[in-house]
């Protein structure tokens, strides 16, 4: 399928608004001393969806919260945080420069700060110090928190791929201001994000509308007028990133929070982090929190039903040669891996059953029909049966052939027609049809969903779904 499913680590990058989601910069620097537990736990009290924070490592290996390279601005004391340790930062006072009711506050260091940070909240790093040192600190520091599900890092794709190497979960944030939108898209979306900031004050409502036309969402920094951010948001920014948290979260009072969280479905698993269709990218999913996995199937020339979003597998094997005329023996002795990165060579080539077998209790799978010959049907319900998940599959496909023989063979298990293009559609008639053949719904393209289509969906009482495209 190619534009179906919703990549996982976009949603799992940041929680779903119907508002744009408010960040608070350096804990929301502009209420009280930044980058201090004070300030972090006053951003949470007030509301803030995520803290931003800059972290630094010491002399002496510690991690700490700072902006700034030298202290002088924050204790008056000339001296870089890199050059001092630990215990000498701590002596000092970081509060009294913002006001003297925070007179004795101290630097933080990033456990403290992880300490106070609900569940359920991101947090955004914004590294100031690289290197592998920093990488096995700062990880450290948040498994030692079991803070890894709020791990989300401002970096260049290089270094996010290194905490990946430890926290596997690191969500990945772009930076517009650094690449272009083509470069972002290109080298963030290999990292399973789409979430990149931007300059609001630099780059307008026009930059704005072109990062989102590419599939971006932007978050603008570092907007303290609620003007701005209101006209940035109505362009199309996705966060803003703010000192005054208080400002913006009144600013959209009117528009709230969406209360229930969509379902998570990975398409092919997590095809923008581990080999599409595999069984190492599915794990990946699970671990990840989705809800649902989408994957396609194919029948073997031996009759097993195997996981392959094409009939060739040049693409994924570099081998020229179809599945419908392959053995299962033939496709299992081919490398399904290394075309995604050398860590996933020797990856093979799952079966139907070995993916169903893995899903967690409780998840659910959407099977896309690629292959509707006669012969796949039976099979196809064999292996639901044998694996006890008849109530856990979805059945999916553009071919409207396969969904109708997967109701004539499997009447009780759910399936959706997928519709896509841009030709004008008769959508009685189509309604009409899927009532007739006992079709469940169907799933569409975003551009499908308009006030004559949604009202005749509510007239029929026919279910469907919004597809969402990665561009």
């Amino acid at each position: 399928m190619k534009k179906y499913l919703i990549p996982l680590l976009i949603l799992l990058a940041a929680p779903a608004f119907a508002r744009p989601i408010i960040i608070a910069h350096r804990c929301g620097g502009g209420l009280a001393p930044e980058n201090t537990v004070v300030a972090a736990k006053n951003a949470w009290k007030i509301g803030a969806d995520l803290a931003e924070i800059d972290v630094r490592i010491t002399k002496d290996g510690k991690a700490v919260l700072c902006h700034d390279e030298n202290i002088i601005r924050y204790t008056g004391v000339d001296k870089n945080v890199a050059d001092a340790t630990f215990a000498e930062l701590r002596k000092l006072d970081f509060g009294s420069y913002f006001d003297k009711k925070f007179a004795g506050e101290k630097i933080a260091t990033l456990q403290e700060f992880l300490a106070t940070v609900p569940k359920g909240k991101l947090v955004m790093y914004d590294l100031k110090c690289g290197g592998d040192r920093a990488v096995e600190i700062i990880s450290a520091c948040v498994k030692a928190a079991h803070a890894e599900d709020s791990f989300l890092v401002l970096a260049d794709p290089d270094t996010i791929r290194a905490f990946r190497k430890a926290i596997p979960k690191t969500k990945a944030l772009g930076h517009l201001d650094n690449y272009s939108v083509e470069d972002t898209k290109k080298l963030f979306g290999e990292l399973g994000s789409r979430d990149a900031i931007f300059n609001g004050w630099e780059k307008g409502p026009d930059f704005v509308e072109k990062a989102v036309k590419a599939g971006l969402k932007p978050w603008a920094w570092t907007i303290d007028d609620v003007n701005k951010a209101k006209e940035l948001v109505e362009h199309g920014a996705a966060g803003i990133i703010t000192n005054r948290p208080d400002l913006m979260l009144a600013a959209f009072t009117d528009v709230k929070p969406v209360t229930r969280r969509p379902n998570i479905l990975g398409h092919r698993g997590v095809r923008a982090l581990a080999p599409e269709n595999t069984l190492v990218s599915m794990q990946r999913a699970w671990d990840d929190g989705a809800d649902m996995i989408e994957t396609d199937i194919w029948l073997t020339k031996d009759k097993k039903l195997v996981l392959s979003h094409e009939n060739s597998v040049k693409r994924c094997a570099g081998v020229d040669l179809k599945i419908t005329d392959a053995t299962f023996a033939q496709l299992r002795s081919l490398d399904f891996g290394s075309h995604k990165g050398k860590e996933f060579a020797g990856e093979k080539i799952p079966t139907l059953q070995e993916a169903l077998t893995l899903m967690p209790k409780g998840k659910k799978m959407a099977i896309e029909i690629k292959d509707d010959r006669p012969e796949v049907f039976p099979i196809l319900e064999k292996v639901i049966d044998t694996c006890g998940v008849r109530d856990r599959v979805r059945i999916i496909s553009f071919s409207y052939n396969a969904v109708v023989q997967s109701k004539k063979q499997m009447p009780d298990v759910t399936a959706y027609f997928l519709m896509n293009g841009r030709n004008k559609v008769d959508w009685q008639a189509k309604c009409d049809q899927l009532k007739k053949d006992n079709i469940d719904g169907f799933s569409i393209e975003p551009h499908m969903i308009t006030d004559e289509s949604v009202a005749v969906f509510r007239a029929n009482k026919m279910p469907f779904m919004c597809g969402v495209t990665n561009t």
